[in-house]
């Protein structure tokens, strides 16, 4: 391999081959985020009432805020291989959106292709747009009752 690094082309080829392997552990981290989840819903009914925190950080080695992140990530994408192609942060970021409004990101943006600054970015656009429309909407309604 380090003959590989020290030549034009097999640089560039070993560089491609690590940003495939990148790009594949990071889906397969999201992927086990969403599967986690998915474990840490099944799991929850069957833990004994008030046992919920120890059993997290017994047996997933995490605090509860982490497992709600993950179970919330599972409740609201599922498995969804699509998805688990955002990546961890992405996914996260786009928890606290509503149904409706992600899913209209998602169908305007190539969020896959976006940096995480890029999807704050537009997520504050899509927060403001809302803000905006519904403000007009009442300002309409207080116009039609004068």
């Amino acid at each position: 391999m380090t003959e590989l690094a020290n030549t034009g082309t097999g640089e560039i080829s070993l560089l491609n081959g690590l940003a495939l392997q990148a790009r594949t552990l990071a889906q397969s981290a999201a992927m086990n985020m969403l599967q986690l989840g998915r474990v840490l819903c099944e799991a929850k009914p069957l833990v004994p009432h008030g046992e919920w925190d120890k059993w997290i950080r017994e047996n997933a080695y995490m605090k509860r805020r982490t497992a709600e992140t993950y179970m919330q990530a599972y409740t609201t994408f599922g498995l969804s291989a699509t998805i688990a192609e955002l990546g961890t942060t992405k996914i996260i970021k786009l928890l606290p959106m509503n149904e409706e409004d992600r899913e209209t990101l998602l169908s305007e943006h190539d969020v896959s292709a976006m940096s995480t600054r890029q999807l704050d970015e537009a997520i504050r656009k899509q927060k403001t747009k809302m803000i905006e429309e519904a403000r007009a909407e009442v300002q309409g309604e207080i116009e039609r009752e004068r």
